[in-house]
């Protein structure tokens, strides 16, 4: 499974139009995922929702509405609860995109492990307990085997980050990276079998941010701004990741297209390392999808629908075909992940050049990713190569999947500077950018004057070569482009 935590689109759930669902749901598609988890502390969703997720292949991993807290076990309680599990199988076991129902979100996790037993007596916790039982383990299970096929879920997570279990046994919420402050390399190093939520904060657009302040600036310390930061120590964690992996820019500006490159940079360890695991793991539910207003927040798409560098990176970690690099003892394995249903055998190519395209080491072969597999196909002793890894990117290509990679964290890396160079042509659904560098470009986000939609964005650019993106919009005003990049940083 690859895909997100769904929570409501709008706070005010009567502004949300079905022109809204298309156009989310659509960007799930283009991402390359084919699960949502409909999240326990949210809404049950319109008859839409679960339309658009059938046409669009997308499965839906359903929660009842129950989150964080514990419940009440009296007869009037249980009774309410009865009527809600059984009106809402009933109204969506029909679908063909439903394929879990989950009792709850966290609520046996927290009642384990975050400190809700304390100072109660053993008589209260037992009468707690077991009203917990009486919902979630006796009368959910019995009404979904009785009105459906699908399979019920007890709790997400089964375990939780406090129980060493997490890693082994049941899907996980691991937030030691974000609220215990665990570097990125924690999610490699610590693999689940199904991973349903885990997330890391980034800025949203420059739109979203101009909304927000009442002058229209992009000003991220503004009193407007920071009633949209909801996490207490979200700003500061943010800051604290960035300087451990990133250069820290002193424009507001900038600081937002690093936040949003950091999060894309943390996130995608996650993924990739979930994906080269397979089968131990064959679940990434990241959290979170997408913004119910706008804010500072872990999605990967923001209130007003504009994609994060986070959205266009899952794009690229879900392709079916992934090819995946990770330097472990100074060694640098590649994987190819392949998800589809055939056995792929085509050549192999690994090149590592300097930022001018200069080829310092070339490899290659033909080789066989199996099936519904993950293989490690290649590795190199980096030390034994003398390379400065400061100074130098690795192409990979295997059968019609490439990808650029550097091999330190972006703030080692001794980038140059050089300028892009662009051709512009007018198309019927917008316009259609060539661009071009002499040097390697790390991490180029293009954005514009006018709403509208990049094909790609926040990608790596090799020296000479040209990279064709498409800017869709509806705007009859001439677009302005700008660019950002980590070398002009």
């Amino acid at each position: 499974m690859k895909g997100a935590n769904y929570i409501p689109q709008n706070s005010m759930q009567d502004l949300v139009t079905d022109q809204h669902y298309e156009n989310l749901l659509s960007d799930v598609k283009e991402a390359n995922m084919n699960m949502l988890r409909v999240w326990g502390g949210g809404i049950y969703e319109n008859d839409i929702f679960y339309e658009k997720c059938d046409e669009k292949g997308i499965l839906v991993w359903q929660d009842f509405m129950f989150a964080c807290a514990m419940y009440p076990g009296d007869a009037r309680f249980r009774e309410s609860v009865t009527k809600e599990i059984t009106q809402q199988i009933t109204r969506l076991r029909n679908h063909s995109s439903i394929a879990l129902w989950c009792g709850n979100n966290e609520t046996s996790e927290a009642w384990h492990n975050w400190g809700w037993q304390e100072g109660r007596s053993q008589a209260e916790r037992d009468s707690i307990w077991e009203d917990y039982r009486a919902v979630f383990q006796i009368a959910m299970p019995k009404y979904v085997s009785e009105l459906t096929k699908e399979p019920y879920w007890e709790s997400s997570p089964e375990y939780g980050r406090g129980n060493p279990k997490y890693e082994f046994e049941g899907d996980a919420h691991d937030w030691r990276v974000w609220h215990d402050a665990f570097p990125f390399e924690h999610f490699e190093e610590h693999v689940p079998r199904f991973m349903s939520e885990f997330g890391f904060q980034s800025h949203p657009s420059y739109e979203a941010i101009r909304y927000i302040n009442e002058d229209g600036s992009i000003n991220i310390h503004s009193e407007d701004y920071a009633s949209h930061q909801k996490h207490a120590r979200g700003n500061q964690l943010i800051r604290e990741y960035m300087e451990r992996d990133f250069p820290v820019p002193t424009s507001d500006e900038d600081y937002v297209y690093v936040s949003q490159l950091l999060q894309a940079y943390g996130m995608s360890k996650g993924i990739q390392a979930h994906r080269r695991a397979r089968p131990y793991n064959m679940g990434t539910l990241y959290w979170q999808l997408n913004d119910c207003w706008p804010v500072v927040s872990w999605s990967s798409i923001d209130y007003f629908g504009n994609w994060k560098a986070l959205h266009y990176q899952v794009k690229r970690d879900f392709e079916n075909v992934l090819i995946s690099n990770v330097v472990e003892n100074d060694t640098l394995k590649t994987y190819v992940v392949n998800d589809g249903m055939q056995d792929i055998t085509s050549g192999f190519t690994m090149i590592i050049s300097d930022f001018y395209g200069k080829e310092l080491y070339h490899e290659s072969f033909v080789g066989t990713a199996g099936m519904n597999s993950s293989n490690e196909f290649h590795k190199v002793n980096l030390k034994k190569l003398g390379l400065d890894l400061s100074n130098v990117y690795v192409f990979v290509e295997f059968n019609s999947s490439r990808i650029t990679d550097v091999l330190v964290k972006p703030k080692e890396l001794n980038l140059p500077n050089k300028n892009l160079e662009w051709i512009i042509e007018k198309t019927d659904q917008g316009y259609q950018l060539t661009i071009t560098s002499d040097a390697f470009t790390k991490d180029v986000f293009f954005y514009s004057n006018i709403e509208g939609h990049f094909s790609d964005n926040f990608f790596n650019l090799e020296p000479h070569a040209k990279k064709t993106i498409i800017f869709e919009t509806d705007s009859e005003e001439e677009p302005e482009f700008k660019y950002k990049t980590l070398n002009g940083l």
